[in-house]
């Protein structure tokens, strides 16, 4: 199977590199957060928005 199949656009380019860094393109779902939303969040984007969630102790 091809990577690049059924993305429009695709999210890396047809020939990579080995040592480069790709940033996929961010596929957009139309939704965004209303204001105040947004502002506690972070970002408009709700695909984002990742809160941070510590774990005790360290181990998982």
């Amino acid at each position: 199977m091809n990577i690049h199949e059924n993305l429009n656009p695709p999210i890396f380019p047809k020939t990579v590199s080995y040592g480069n860094a790709y940033v996929p393109f961010q596929q957009w779902s139309g939704n965004l957060y209303p204001p105040i939303e947004a502002f506690r969040a972070g970002t408009v984007f709700p695909e984002l928005h990742q809160p941070y969630e510590p774990v005790r102790g360290g181990i998982d």
